[in-house]
């Protein structure tokens, strides 16, 4: 784990919505990695660091969504792709929200496995 991070974070494609304090619309989007500390996210438009934002991300494996809040902590330019990769830190998470988000980063990680022994037995 890099220095300076508390939680493990993995990369994955994840339905994902997003919405400023205020704002009622909920825009939708994919998350690029996930750990219980924050999220990477794509967004159309610039967040400006320190937005608050409430992000609302589906669990693949029981299909609920989970909510929780966070903030901007920087953003850049898709290199690929037309929009922002904006980086979240998670704040004030209940601990049923931390724990839903440490199953997701689990089954994640199983699932890389999977895949990686898949991958050496076929060589």
């Amino acid at each position: 784990m890099p220095a300076g991070r508390k939680f493990q974070r993995v990369k994955v494609s994840l339905l994902a919505g997003f919405k400023e304090d205020e704002e009622t619309k909920v825009h939708k989007t994919r998350l690029l990695d996930l750990s219980a500390g924050g999220a990477r996210l794509i967004a159309a438009e610039i967040i400006p660091v320190g937005t608050r934002l409430t992000v609302q991300i589906k669990n693949p494996e029981k299909g609920e969504v989970i909510e929780t809040m966070g903030y901007v902590v920087r953003y850049k330019k898709m290199d690929q792709e037309n929009g922002y990769e904006v980086a979240l830190r998670f704040m004030g998470m209940k601990k049923e929200v931390a724990t839903a988000i440490g199953e997701i980063v689990h089954v994640v990680e199983r699932e890389e496995r999977i895949q990686k022994i898949l991958r050496e037995g076929k060589k």
